[in-house]
Formats: C-alpha cells, structure tokens, sequence
C-alpha cells in the first residue's frame, strides 16, 4: 500500500510540473517571436536573448533570415600569430623602409610578401553587426578585380581574404582581369597558382585598355547575379559580403558599397579611415570628397546602410541585369576617372538607389604613387567633361566656371548616352540635388561666398610675414622678410593668402587659391601646407577682424538649359576585348577534378577559338522568325510609289536610247563609265523589282535594331547614278535606324560635285553629310576616313557610288550584326546594266544563285556555288550563310568591331586586295563574315571604253600588286608561296613596313590561314587547285631578238602571237610550272582546232599539261605532238611546228625581268 501511494504521489508531482512549465514553454516561445517581431527592418533587432546561434528565424515579413557568420573561421582567426597578424602594423626596421621597396607597386611590398596571405584581421565592425540577420536565400555573385602589373603578394591576399571569409555558395566566380600586364609572375606562374581556385578565372585584355574598360570586361563574361567589384590590393574582412547582398536581394535596383579600410602603404595596419562613416561626395571641380552623414539620416542604429549621393568607384556590388539596363559603364570614357560620378548619377537619376554598408568592410591599401605609366593627355579631364554635359545639365556651368579648359575639351559623341537618359525616363540633375545630395552644397556651394579676407599674413610683433615658398603639400611655412608693394605682389606671391567661408586658409588670392591647406598635424608641430580636405578640424581657423566675417551660403541662381536636341540612336552596349586562360586545362594536368560548368561554357567557346570579342551576358536581340504567311514586320505595306509615273526605267525595266544619242552616250560612258545619258533621264526616286525568294517575305526581326551610318566614298562620279544612290538608302531605310549617310569625296575634280552638291543635300537637314578629301586618297584609305567621320551609327554600311539599294534591304543585313557584334554582313548584289539599267541577279552559284566569295591563287575575284557543307547549317534556304571572302564594295560591319581590327591596312593603296584584307582578318581574328540572300543591292559594273581614273602621280605603279602582296604577307603564311607561283613577278616587289600589322595578329592571336583554308574556305581548292611550282617564269622572247609572245589580252580560245618586247609583264608574263602547264594568270597555252595554232584558254589544275621547256636549248616542246614552238616574226604569229635545230625562230628564252 505505501508503495501505490509513492507512486501517486510521484505521478502527481510529475503532473503539477507539467502544469507549470509547459505554460512556460509556450510564453517562452511567444517571447522570442515576440523579439523577432519589433522590427520590419532586418538589422534594427537587439536580441536581448542572444539568439546569435547560426539557426534560420522567419520573419514577420514572410522571409527567412540567418545568422551568416563563420564563427569556427573568426575563432581560429583570432587564435593566429605572426607579424601583420591582426591588421597590427609590420615591425620595420629602418633598413626596411628605403624607397626601391616601394618602386614597382606603389606600396611596400617587402611587407607585403612577410606577411601571411591569409593573415587575420581585426574585427572593427559596430558591435551590433555581430548580431545582425540577412535572408537566408542570398543571390551569388561574381566577384570581379582588374589588375595590372600588381604584385604577387598584395593580389593573392586579396584572393585568400575572399575565399577565406565568403560563404562559398555565394560565390559564382573571382574573375582575375588582366589589363596587359608585363610582368612575368603574373603570366605561367599565376595561372598554375589560380588553378587551385575551382571558381577562379582569369581573362586577358589584348592591349591595355584602363580601368573601367577592364571592368566591363569582367562583367560581360560574369555568370554571377550580381556584380561585385574589388581592386586588386584588398582584404575583404568579417562576414563582408552577405550585408552587401541582403540590400540587392531586398531591392534590385540598389547599389551597395563596403566602408572602406585603410590598409598603410608602409607597414600594412589595418584601420577604418578618417571619420569612417561618412556620405559620399564630390567639390564643383569633379573631385571625390566625403561628407558627415546628416542628423535626418542617422537612424538609431548607426550600422544600418545609409543613402550616399556617390561612390568613391573601386568597391561596390549591383545586379548585374541592372548593371547592364544602366548600359554599364559609358565606354566613352578613358583608362580611370569620372567613372565612380557616372555610375552614381545614373543610378539616382534613373531610378535606382545607393547605399554605404557599415557591417561591409573591406580593407585597401592607398597606394603612395602610382607606380605605373599612366597614359598621358586629357583623358581624365575629357571624361569628367563627358560625365557633366551627359547628367549634370545647367550644373555643368559651375565646373567650367572653376575649370575653364574645360570648355575647349572635345567629350566626343554623346548621342547615345542622352538617348540612355531618355530610355530610362531618368530625373534631372536638379532633382538629384534637391533630394539625394541635398546636403552637399553645404560643405560645397555650386556658388561660394566671398571670402573673409585675403592678402599677407603679417606678425605683428615681428613685422615679418607667413612665406609659402611655393611649396605643395606637407611644405612647412615660415617667416620671412615682407616683400614690397607693386609688381611683386602677385597673386601667385608667395605671400597671398585668403582666408575662406570653410575658414580655411590658402596661398592665393581670392581667384586663384591653391588647393592645399595650413594644417596644424599637433599642438607642438610646425604648420604646414596640407590638401585641403574641407573638414576644418586641423585646418580650422578664426579671424577677429572686425567687422568683416565668412559671408552666408548664397542660394545659387542657375543659368538656362539651353542643350541643342540631336539625333539618338538605340543605346549600344558596352563591350570589351579579351581572351580568357583556360585554367581548367591546368587543374586537370594537376590531378584535379574537372569543372563541369566550365568546360560546357568556357573551353568550346573561349579557349578552342583563342580568340573572343567578350559581350553582355544577356542578350537583347531575338533571333528573326520566319513566319511562313504572315507578311514580315519589316515589309512594305502598300506598293512603293514610283518615281515618275510610268517614267522611263521604273520597275527596273530597260531604258533604251535611240541611235540619236549614239555619241553623247559614248562620250559619257569614256569619262564615267556607264549611259549617263539614260541615266539622267530616269528619275532618282524610281522603283525597283523585287529579285528576293519568296521566303523573304516572311521574315520577322526584331524592331530593336541598331542604327546605321551609310558611307558613300566617291571620286568623279555622275550625278544621277551617285544621287539615285543616296535617294534610294533614304527611300527604302526605315528612319529611325538611319543615322546618318556619310558621303566622302575623294578629291573630285568635276563641277557639279562642288556647289551643286553641298546645295542639294541641305533639303535632308543635315541627314545627309559631305567631307571632301584635301588630296586622292584612293578608294580605300578614303573608307577608312569614313569610319571616322561617321560617328552617329552603330553599325557602319558601305556602299559604292552608283548603287540601288533593294527592297527591305536594311533588317536583314543588320540583324544578325545586332545579334552578334563580330558579324559582318554583305548583301546579295545585283548586276545593274550600265546601259539600259535594268536589275538582274548575278550569274552563277547554285541552283538558288546563290554562291560565296572566293579567289583563285592569283588574288583575282572569284565566286564559287554554295556547298552542301554550308547548306545542311541552316533550316531555310534564304538565312545568312558563311562566306570566306567579300566583293569589296557593300557590306556592314559594327562600327567599334571595325576599329578594333584596325579599319584597313592603312599601307594599301588607291583600290584592290581590300576585299581580301578585311575578309582574311574578320575570319582570322574571331568574326564571321556572312552573305544574306534577303538583303539585296544593285551595283553598276562599269562598261568597256571607260578611260577609267588613274591614281596619283604620289602613288607609283602597281598599286594593286603591292596590295596583294601585303595581304597575303600578313596573312597567308605558308600559303603565299601559291601566290608567288602564280604571280612571280611580285617575288621582288616593295611593300613597305607590314611589322604593325604582324604584331596585330600576334596580339590578337588571330589564327593561321591553314585553319582558315580547312574550316571556311575548305572549298576553294576544289574550284581552284593549288598551283605546282614554277620551273620558269618571265616573258618568252625569241632568242636573240626584241620580239615576245603576247596574250594580246585574249583569253578562252584567243590566239597568242608575237609583239615587241615591253618588259612589264602583263600580256607577255607567262610561266611554266611542274605540271607541265604553259600559263597567264588561270589561262593556258595550248594547241589550236587547225593543229597549229596556238591558243590561250581556261584551265584547271589537270588540264593542258603539255609543255617542257629545255632551258640549254631555248626550245619549248608540245608533249602530245612532239613538236616545237615556233614563230613568225614578219606575221606576228605563233604556231606549233616540226622541230628543227637549225631554226632560230623556234629558239626562245625566258627571263624573270619584269618591271612592276
């Protein structure tokens, strides 16, 4: 019985306490829900029950929130020792400290290579940040830091720092950007360092391209959702990145930087800067400054991120499709400066926000020098410009009231930056000013009161006066004797002060103070002269005079916007150039495991081309749609209205003159080439048949296109085939993709291109633009002047002088450019008849007539029918298709891709071989170069009687030739060996300095013409077979006489016969090769229909193998007959006869004396 009631008892006992601690239990959870609920806001909680347990809370907002720091990581930091551990300054002795430590990177690298790579760092965060929650679903980032000519130590800290204190989940990739270093521990040495970073990669610029260049770089190949930017001598600190993330995640379309640390120069401690957090800001000379962060912003928790007007520009992270929406940075602006104002005005402006994050830091050593050479000019002064006249509208005033030379600055085309402006519906500077950086012209009025006083500081006791000697910063002043009144007293006197409204004090008078400062470092130290930083603190003075003080803040009265409206394009996006390593081959020679998302992503595309023009990740361009029914969204809607109603030539129909006209149409086809005559007669505005397939039709592109410059270079041209020209780009263009037409004149000399000329285009207000060439440049060099003078378009279109471009010409031949900025585009080109101008296709091709460039081994312009390799690449029969080669004449090409591959060889001369130079280097270097069946364009091939336009005097002979051989130099390699046997006598031809244009290819690591033969133009040998080596080459003269045997400039079936000697090759060059071929550039000599006659005909590889040249016996012998070459000197005639040693007429030689 005693133990049945001990156990009810104990039963009881059990229950009572249930009773009161579950209840308990509950309030305790109410409590900490409670706790979580005090604030909307993720970081303003106090956790006063100390919930810093690395679980995940939800909040009342419905997201999850973590607790992201790695304690286990802080506890072994804290546990380290060593020098530089810490962030404690380097022990350095004095033998440590000389300047040659400092020389290669502007800091004391022997510090920086004692200390550890992954060395500790203080945590001098606020308290509260080690109490602060952010969402548990962070988007990853990619971290991306340039760098040139860094040093070993100081980059690879930067690395380990990151990885080190980073969730690596967040990570997507530590893009290394090198922009053309030199040094060689950053070339082998770092790539097998970098390999044991799985997420790390490395892209290489191909020439130096500057700071913010390089950093589009990196974010045009970035995976990552959001963009964090570092510099390359950095050490990311305690849980550094998830704060900046947590902002992006909460909203998109914020900027977020870390506080910035200071890390010395000198002995590597590590401390928060000088008033630590403060507002970002900027003097009315565009220079970065930071302001105290008012009382309206300061919350009660002081870690929480706070608005900053500006960035200070190397470390900060944004959503990347943001980044790009913004057009990242503009690419206008040059090597470093004004990039950080940029940004941070457009993010504002536009829509966005910018915050500083105390609970972010990161550490950055300041550098005492730069130790580099940084490009010389105005570069930084052009960008500020460039950065005031695109966001800080009637505001630009007061920088060139402070900075006059600015005025005279060129910022270069702004168009598409206001039309970014205009796109993203941003605010004006005004209400930048008003709202964000309302506090600014505290501390820097646009319009500054007048000083207190200025004039000499004199010591009364003494009568000497304060002497700056001219110093600059850190000068310590003295007294000196007071110089005298009058002439000495300069403004730039050493002896002028001004004491100003900051109550500060300046050498200088009033207008023209001096940026540097007294500062007063201590009580006991010397004054001296510091850079003023407008905080006054140790350059805070007072001035009792009487009756005089500081003057008030005046309210600004801001001039008139009176911005001239222009055209502006479709924003461009911004690109760079690189070549990325392939670090993943490395990983795998070390035993590593491979990187699947590299391999897929990276070594098809970047390492197996060796070349890559690198561009925003997102694409904005859909690919055109063929919508089989459905008229294109491009195509005309009603019939275009003819010219002249029923006139002559509408519809392209033939135009035939009578014989009345016989001699005035001869005499203008000798001086232009074509029936002007008929040609005047027909209107300019007539219209054309529509040559396209039927599939053309039904093409749907994207209405986003970029828009175009037209270039129309000509030299001598008829008036009504030039301007049928220009009416029908404006007639068949849609205008809001015309930028501008670009007519350059080639030194013409005929009067109607003059005054008639500059008066008839003035009805296209300016749409349509004359430049006149001050002497002949020639066709080619006059383009590549076109390139430069058309500044408006995005894509540059070339066309000839005497075109018609063709129904819904312009979608189809910049879509695929849009697409892809490394295409170039050439249409279809139709023959024009220059007689009775009616349009036809061209002959030849496949059956479709459709066909690509090709060359025979001469260089001479051929087409070859379109193969069945390149019809199985595409689903449609009228899609871009790849060509090896261009005409020359037509075609379109991005305007910076163009640049970038240098325009054309600037050492060709007048016309010929261009064709081939801008083909070779568009394959070669990583572009493509495509025909388009749909875009369609009319040429007129000039007719026969033409006197043709002879080149300059300046120019010598053999303009052409020279062309070839400098292209085939520069880009054949081996295979200009097929060249030289097909035309010999360039073997000694001077082509000038080609050195540039080598170094191009290397720096561009164009690939070989063999890997171009074998993946684009694998079909050429098959229509023209490499030639077999020359046995002889050089005319064929009779033995001992002045006689030669000329082609007479017959060919397919011509004969041959005898003429005098001229020694210029041409008609009377041939050559004998192994094959046994007797031949004139693609012709051979062979046996006529009477048995003896010869003749020269077409021939192929296989063909006409039937000559053999006895050089000791001057005789040539027909193989099939065994008969000789003979001649008749009085009838001029070459036949096929008995041989017969006695003959001297069958005796010849051949020489290789060619003048060229």
């Amino acid at each position: 019985m005693k133990r049945r009631q001990k156990r009810v008892l104990q039963m009881a006992f059990l229950f009572m306490v249930a009773l009161i601690f579950l209840p308990n239990v509950g309030l305790w959870s109410m409590y900490r829900e409670k706790s979580l609920m005090k604030s909307h806001e993720p970081g303003e909680q106090g956790f006063p029950l100390g919930i810093n347990d690395g679980h995940i809370y939800t909040w009342t907002d419905g997201l999850r929130r973590r607790d992201w720091h790695d304690n286990e990581s802080i506890r072994k930091d804290s546990q380290r020792v060593g020098k530089g551990e810490h962030g404690k300054p380097y022990p350095l002795a004095e033998d440590e400290c000389d300047d040659s430590v400092y020389k290669e990177n502007g800091f004391n690298i022997y510090v920086s290579n004692n200390i550890a790579l992954d060395r500790s760092l203080p945590d001098i965060r606020h308290p509260n940040c080690k109490q602060k929650l952010y969402l548990e679903n962070l988007p990853n980032t990619s971290i991306i830091i340039p760098f040139h000519n860094e040093g070993w130590s100081s980059l690879l800290r930067t690395i380990h720092s990151i990885t080190n204190r980073t969730p690596d989940h967040l990570i997507a990739e530590i893009i290394l950007v090198d922009d053309y270093s030199d040094r060689e521990h950053l070339k082998a040495h770092l790539e097998e360092y970098m390999s044991r970073f799985p997420k790390v990669r490395i892209v290489r610029t191909k020439k130096r391209e500057g700071l913010i260049r390089t950093r589009l770089l990196g974010a045009s190949v970035a995976r990552g959702e959001v963009l964090t930017f570092l510099d390359s001598h950095c050490e990311a600190n305690i849980n550094w990145l998830p704060p900046l993330l947590d902002q992006i995640a909460q909203n998109p379309k914020t900027i977020v930087c870390p506080m910035i640390d200071v890390i010395d120069h000198n002995h590597f401690g590590y401390e928060a800067q000088a008033g630590d957090a403060m507002r970002g800001a900027f003097d009315w000379e565009m220079y970065y400054k930071r302001i105290p962060i008012p009382s309206e912003l300061q919350g009660a928790d002081p870690s929480n991120p706070y608005e900053s007007p500006v960035m200070a520009g190397g470390l900060f992270a944004v959503n990347r499709q943001w980044f790009w929406e913004l057009g990242g940075y503009d690419t206008g602006l040059e090597i470093w400066g004004g990039e950080q104002f940029e940004i941070s005005f457009k993010v504002w402006m536009c829509g966005g926000s910018m915050y500083d994050v105390p609970c972010s830091r990161v550490g950055h050593i300041y550098r005492k020098y730069v130790p580099y050479k940084v490009p010389s000019g105005t570069s930084l002064a052009r960008n500020l410009k460039r950065v005031a006249e695109t966001w800080m509208d009637e505001y630009t005033e007061y920088i060139y009231q402070r900075r006059p030379e600015y005025r005279h600055l060129s910022t270069g085309d702004l168009t598409a930056q206001k039309e970014l402006r205009k796109h993203l519906k941003c605010k004006d500077f005004k209400w930048y000013m008003n709202t964000v950086a309302w506090d600014l012209p505290k501390y820097y009025p646009p319009v500054e009161p007048l000083p207190a006083a200025w004039g000499e500081i004199r010591n009364a006791a003494s009568g000497l006066c304060i002497d700056s000697k001219h110093g600059s910063t850190s000068t310590e002043l003295r007294l000196d004797t007071c110089l005298k009144e009058g002439a000495e007293r300069t403004w730039a006197h050493e002896q002028i002060f001004t004491f100003g409204w900051r109550e500060d004090i300046r050498p200088g008078d009033p207008l023209h103070t001096r940026k540097f400062c007294f500062d007063a470092i201590s009580q006991n130290s010397p004054i001296t002269l510091y850079d003023c930083h407008g905080m006054k603190g140790n350059q805070h003075w007072s001035y009792r005079k009487a009756g005089r003080d500081a003057g008030k803040l005046l309210q600004p009265n801001l001039p008139n916007n009176d911005m001239a409206d222009q055209f502006k394009p479709v924003v461009p996006w911004p690109h760079v150039e690189g070549v990325e390593v392939d670090l993943e081959s490395i990983r795998q020679k070390n035993g590593d495991k491979p990187n699947p998302a590299f391999k897929a992503q990276n070594q098809q595309n970047v390492i197996q081309k060796q070349y890559v023009t690198f561009k925003p990740h997102t694409n904005v361009y859909s690919d055109p749609v063929l919508k089989k029914g459905i008229l294109g969204n491009f195509e005309p809607k009603e019939p275009e209205p003819q010219g002249v109603q029923g006139g002559p030539g509408e519809g392209s129909k033939a135009f035939v003159l009578g014989p009345e006209y016989k001699d005035a149409v001869q005499a203008s086809i000798k001086e232009f080439g074509f029936n002007m005559v008929a040609s005047d007669m027909i209107s300019l505005d007539r219209t054309v048949g529509d040559l396209r397939h039927e599939e053309c039709k039904y093409w749907h592109y994207d209405e986003n296109l970029l828009t175009s410059s037209v270039i129309i270079v000509f030299h001598n041209e008829g008036w009504s085939t030039l301007m049928r020209t220009v009416h029908s780009v404006i007639k068949r263009t849609p205008r809001k993709y015309l930028a501008e037409i670009v007519m350059i004149d080639d030194f013409s000399n005929k009067v109607h291109l003059k005054e008639r000329l500059e008066e008839y285009i003035k009805q296209w207000n300016g749409l349509v633009k004359l430049f006149r060439n001050e002497k002949r440049e020639g066709l080619i060099q006059a383009r590549s002047i076109g390139a430069r003078k058309a500044t408006l378009g995005q894509v540059l279109i070339y066309l000839d002088a005497h075109c018609e471009v063709e129904v819904n010409w312009y979608a189809p031949l910049v879509a695929p450019i849009s697409k892809d900025r490394t295409v170039c585009t050439v249409p279809l080109i139709d023959y024009i008849d220059g007689n009775d101008y009616t349009i036809e296709p061209q002959q030849g091709g496949d059956e479709d007539g459709l066909a690509r460039g090709a060359w025979d081994w001469s260089l001479l312009w051929k087409r070859v029918p379109l193969s069945s390799r390149e019809k199985a690449k595409r689903k449609h029969k009228t899609e871009p298709y790849r060509s090896p080669a261009m005409a020359g004449g037509l075609f379109a090409i991005e305007r910076e891709f163009f640049f970038e591959l240098g325009l054309y060889d600037p050492g060709l001369q007048i016309w010929g071989g261009e064709n081939f130079e801008i083909s070779y280097k568009i394959w070669q270097c990583g572009g493509q170069l495509l025909f388009v069946p749909c875009s369609r364009v009319g040429h007129i091939y000039r007719l026969q009687g033409w006197q043709g336009n002879p080149p300059p005097a300046h120019v010598g002979s053999s303009p052409t030739l020279k062309n070839y051989v400098r292209v085939v130099e520069v880009w054949w390699d081996e295979y200009k060996d097929y060249f030289y046997a097909s035309r010999p006598e360039t073997l000694t031809l001077a082509y000038g300095d080609i050195s540039t244009l080598k170094k191009f290819r290397e720096e561009h690591r164009c690939k070989s013409f063999k890997w171009f033969m074998e993946e684009i133009a694998y079909d050429i040998p098959l229509h023209y077979p490499l030639p077999p080596k020359n046995v002889e080459w050089g005319e064929i003269r009779g033995f001992e006489t002045s006689y030669c045997i000329d082609s007479m400039g017959h060919t397919n079936g011509g004969n041959v016969e005898i003429g005098p000697c001229h020694r210029m090759g041409g008609n009377q060059l041939f050559r004998i090769n192994e094959a046994n071929q007797l031949m004139q550039y693609d012709q051979c000599l062979t046996k006529g229909g009477d048995g003896t006659a010869v003749i020269i005909t077409h021939c192929n590889l296989n063909e006409h193998m039937e000559w053999r040249y006895f050089k000791d016996l001057h005789r040539f012998t027909h193989i099939p007959t065994g008969k000789c070459l003979d001649r008749s000197d009085v009838l001029h005639k070459v036949y096929i006869a008995d041989c017969d040693n006695s003959k001297s007429s069958q005796k010849w030689e051949m020489n290789n004396i060619v003048a060229v």
